[in-house]
């Protein structure tokens, strides 16, 4: 290796050296004013190279804390400070770490060179910006404050690695950073493409071969290098060209990007692990990004960002799903410009208005015009100052959720509805029971100790009276079970082609009979068909329950009115009384089991009737209505959808 190379360099070498660096490159003078200042400082310092030269360095640079220890400790020609870091701040109030070195260029003139190590310079540079950066000297000339001195001063304690390489790969000149890592026991490294790993070696090849072809520079260019400690580290390169004694060579400008490479791959590792936690438990990947936009977009959630006076500042896509609404559309304007009912607006602003007052997160659900349930989350966003400046929410949809809560408050309901009816039984049944076993058991007890005196006609009149008793507990029985399969949903529908008018006469004449033969049942059939396709045991279940709570409740006088009648599309049955009539407040509870008007008295029933009739009419898809006038009587009226074999 060429150890002289640096005095042979010229001044094109230097200024690409000096725009290159990955850090800000600062030239004082004895006075702290700027006589040099790179591309990198401009694009910090966000100002004009010419609007720096010749002006003192503190009107852009100042300590956050104590200006006086700052300024004796950075800026002033007795401080020997080589490297040392400090909380800076610009001059439009930017605040950075810094890591500030310092080294004399000339102790005669007492000039300076300074490099500023910002955040951003660890990874790549800021993008060029040449309106603010516009060298005023020629690329065949040094700067007048520099000369090939300084060169070497600024070459040796630049943190960057350069290296130059001829046209054979072989490094002919590397600066002490370089030299640091790529030698050992002061043997250099001669060909840098030996330490690149297998993997890199190709693309590094690539970039050779362009840079040899083109003679462009090739810039963030990462590498894995394996170095003489034996440790496989990362680097990141800028490839330049360069003409010097009359041949082709070619510099390298370079960082450790290790530590950030490992950082990298630690949250890679991290993100893996979250997605796919995220998948196994809810089947949904959320996509993490770094930036809140970039987290926003793939949310399945709604993302919105709102300033003082509610506008939205921000929407991510999902929003256009859940409202219809193109995301684009909400930016600049409220809610209430958007046309959002007037309910919905007073309730986010008020929400909202309360957050920026108090700065307390908030939630509130509610429900969209288009059914969706949003849950949505108010976090306020602070200023420098703690001032809550914008607020962010997440709106998620709840739908699902919400069915689920009805679901379970519906069955809790009837879980009580089941509850109550249970207890109403058990008092309806332990009553009715209670007294035809009191009969039956009474007149056993007669045929025990009086039958063996009494006729045969008295005895089979006594048996026949427990016979009575016996159907009437099984009917009542049979009512229960039926109304159990009906709750349970075990629905037994067998329809059969039927003659309505023949199934009717027998039950009025079954009817007559246990009323005494009364002739209180009168028939007005108005319908020409006979034969309808009926379940015959429940309209027969209809029948039976509609007159016979129709005779039971009238005057023993009064006629109960039996009326067939048939529209365009329904067969109507209407069962008319003059009865006691039905209390309005029994209306919407007297089909319910067990449920008896509140003006029976104590006339004996167990209130299954009506309901029986209602499950019977809804298994033919029909349906029964009621009007009734308290004291003047009751009119039920069953419609069934007329099928006519």
């Amino acid at each position: 290796m060429n150890q002289n190379f640096n005095t042979q360099i010229n001044p094109s070498v230097f200024l690409s050296l000096w725009n290159s660096s990955f850090d800000g490159l600062l030239i004082l003078d004895s006075e702290f004013k700027v006589l040099e200042v790179n591309e990198v400082l401009c694009r910090f310092l966000k100002k004009k190279r010419k609007s720096l030269i010749g002006r003192i360095i503190s009107n852009f640079i100042t300590s956050t804390s104590n200006d006086q220890i700052f300024q004796r400790n950075i800026f002033t020609e007795k401080s020997k400070i080589t490297k040392s870091e400090w909380a800076v701040k610009l001059w439009d109030g930017n605040i950075f770490l810094c890591e500030i070195s310092k080294s004399c260029l000339q102790n005669k003139n007492k000039t300076f060179l300074y490099t500023l190590k910002f955040p951003n310079s660890q990874d790549k540079p800021i993008a060029s910006n040449n309106k603010l950066y516009k060298p005023d000297y020629k690329s065949t000339a040094l700067p007048q404050q520099i000369n090939k001195k300084h060169l070497q001063l600024f070459l040796d304690n630049t943190p960057d690695l350069i290296a130059v390489l001829n046209i054979k790969k072989q490094v002919i000149w590397s600066n002490k950073s370089f030299k640091k890592i790529f030698s050992k026991n002061k043997i250099s490294l001669e060909n840098p493409f030996d330490i690149i790993l297998k993997e890199d070696v190709n693309p590094a090849l690539d970039i050779w071969n362009q840079l040899i072809t083109k003679k462009k520079p090739v810039k963030n260019v990462e590498l894995r290098v394996k170095c003489f400690s034996g440790k496989c580290r990362y680097f990141e390169f800028d490839w330049y060209y360069i003409y010097t004694n009359s041949q082709d060579n070619f510099q390298l400008i370079g960082r450790e990007i290790t530590k950030r490479k490992k950082v990298e791959n630690q949250l890679e590792e991290y993100k893996n692990r979250l997605e796919l936690k995220i998948d196994q438990r809810a089947k949904q990947l959320l996509k993490s990004e770094e930036t809140f936009k970039a987290l926003a977009e793939n949310s399945k959630d709604i993302i919105m960002r709102f300033d003082s006076k509610l506008r939205h500042m921000y929407v991510n896509p999902i929003v256009e799903e859940l409202t219809g609404i193109a995301h684009q559309n909400f930016i600049g304007k409220t809610h209430k410009e958007l046309g959002f009912p007037k309910k919905l607006v007073e309730l986010w602003e008020k929400e909202m208005k309360a957050v920026f007052k108090s700065g307390i997160k908030s939630r509130v659900e509610f429900q969209l015009e288009n059914g969706i349930w949003i849950d949505w989350v108010i976090m306020p966003e602070y200023d420098e100052e703690q001032n809550v400046k914008y607020l962010i929410t997440s709106g998620r949809d709840i739908t699902e959720r919400k069915k689920l809560e009805f679901n379970i408050l519906n069955n809790l309901e009837k879980e009580k509805e089941f509850s109550a009816l249970k207890s109403r039984f058990i008092t309806t049944a332990s009553h009715e029971f209670r007294t035809p076993l009191a009969s039956i058991l009474s007149s056993v007890d007669i045929l025990i100790r009086y039958g063996k005196n009494w006729e045969p006609v008295k005895i089979v009149h006594q048996l026949e009276r427990i016979k009575k008793t016996a159907l009437s507990m099984t009917e009542l029985i049979n009512d229960v079970l039926l109304v159990s399969k009906n709750q349970n949903q075990q629905k037994q529908y067998f329809p059969n082609e039927t003659n309505l008018l023949e199934l009717i006469k027998k039950q009025i004449e079954l009817l007559e009979v246990l009323d005494g033969n009364k002739n209180r049942i009168t028939l007005n059939y108005n319908c020409d068909e006979l034969n309808f396709y009926i379940d015959e045991k429940l309209i027969v279940s209809v029948l039976q329950n509609l007159l016979s709570n129709a005779l039971k409740y009238s005057d023993k006088t009064k006629k109960v009115l039996l009326d067939i009648n048939m529209s365009d599309n329904n067969l109507i049955i209407k069962v008319s009384d003059k009865g006691m009539g039905v209390e309005a407040a029994d209306n919407n509870t007297i089909f319910e089991p067990f449920h008896r008007g509140a003006n029976v008295g104590k006339l004996s029933g167990t209130g299954l009737g009506l309901s029986i009739v209602r499950k019977a009419v809804e298994m033919h898809g029909g349906k029964i209505t009621l009007k009734s006038k308290l004291g003047k009587g009751s009119t039920f009226t069953v419609f069934l959808p007329k099928n006519i074999s």
